[in-house]
């Protein structure tokens, strides 16, 4: 039998346990230190009702946290305060500034501090932080809410997320094909061959030249039945068979000279640059007052766009709920965020 005795219950040694070991109901046993259902090991007090996940039972007294170097950081039961990590109210254990500079952090975000990884991404060690704001991953530049990846080391002194770099949990075990010759490396401030956007990660670059594709980019589909020509079948291209690859995207209206989807039947002469070869046939956007309204896409518009006050032509395309969203101005804002 394993015991311990720790200070937050000081009256009696905690012991050892498992879940549901010890036979007794405990769908309704919590952990009194993160206030979590508990479904693993624990330290618990039969007599007293005393609870602790074995990872909370065994956190240190004191701490040092990246985000307070200043000062160490105790472990106390806190009858309420907000958590400087996460920004959520907390109530039980919580670690305090010893020097009392209202600095403070939960049992859970103190927990996770210890779990540091290593990402091909980054040259610095990344430590999991609680997040409830929304942020842009750094490793494949799409936004997610949860729990964060983030760089102490650039971040240091700044509370700036976009300061540091910051990769959702759901990115943190990617791999790679070792044996393709396309990689993902840092970014050197090139284009990317297919939308003809500055790179940002994740991306692949040939080992032997400079041909660079985002992630996305390089998934893209080989062919597709796209709304803006719905009769016929577009296909990928490299670059439009045009004088320099250049050609007229049917969709933004825009000169573009990266990759093309094509319509199959050269008579048709119809081509979409990649950004708007993976627009979706109904989207949600702010530039429409009614957040809730699904935008439909609509061949051919004639009214005001809600983004720019612009008049639409007749031949223009774009998405409409009663209002009117030319696609340029859905490309541009979708960026911006």
């Amino acid at each position: 039998m394993v015991v311990m005795k720790h200070p937050m219950h000081p009256e009696h040694p905690l012991t050892l346990l498992v879940a549901n070991e010890d036979g007794g109901d405990e769908k309704a046993c919590r952990c009194d230190g993160c206030l979590e259902v508990i479904s693993n090991a624990y330290y618990g007090c039969s007599q007293c009702k005393f609870f602790l996940h074995k990872l909370c039972a065994e956190l240190p007294q004191v701490m040092e946290h990246p985000m307070h170097p200043e000062h160490p950081l105790t472990l106390l039961k806190a009858s309420y305060c907000v958590c400087t990590v996460c920004d959520n109210f907390w109530r039980d254990f919580a670690y305090i500034c010893s020097a009392k500079c209202n600095f403070s952090v939960d049992i859970i975000c103190a927990s996770v501090m210890e779990r540091k990884i290593d990402h091909p991404g980054h040259k610095h060690p990344l430590t999991p932080v609680r997040r409830t704001a929304l942020l842009r991953c750094d490793a494949c530049g799409q936004k997610h809410e949860g729990m964060w990846y983030q760089c102490t080391t650039c971040g240091q002194g700044t509370q700036s997320s976009i300061a540091s770099p910051v990769i959702h949990v759901s990115n943190v075990t990617t791999k790679e094909n070792e044996s393709c010759p396309v990689k993902n490396f840092k970014n050197d401030g090139i284009l990317c061959e297919a939308c003809v956007k500055p790179v940002i990660a994740p991306f692949y670059k040939c080992s032997l030249c400079n041909f660079v594709l985002h992630k996305c980019c390089a998934e893209l589909p080989t062919d597709l039945q796209h709304p803006f020509h719905p009769q016929h079948q577009l296909i990928l291209l490299p670059k439009s068979p045009d004088l320099w690859g250049l050609f007229l995207c049917k969709g933004c209206d825009s000169f573009c000279n990266g990759f093309a989807f094509g319509c199959v039947d050269r008579d048709c002469d119809f081509y979409l640059d990649v950004s708007c070869g993976s627009l979706p046939s109904t989207i949600k956007h702010e530039a429409h007052m009614y957040t809730d309204h699904l935008l439909h896409f609509e061949e051919r518009l004639s009214g005001s766009c809600s983004a720019c006050d612009g008049e639409i032509g007749f031949e223009k395309r774009g998405f409409s709920c009663d209002h009117f969203l030319e696609i340029f101005w859905y490309l541009i804002l979708k960026r911006r965020r």
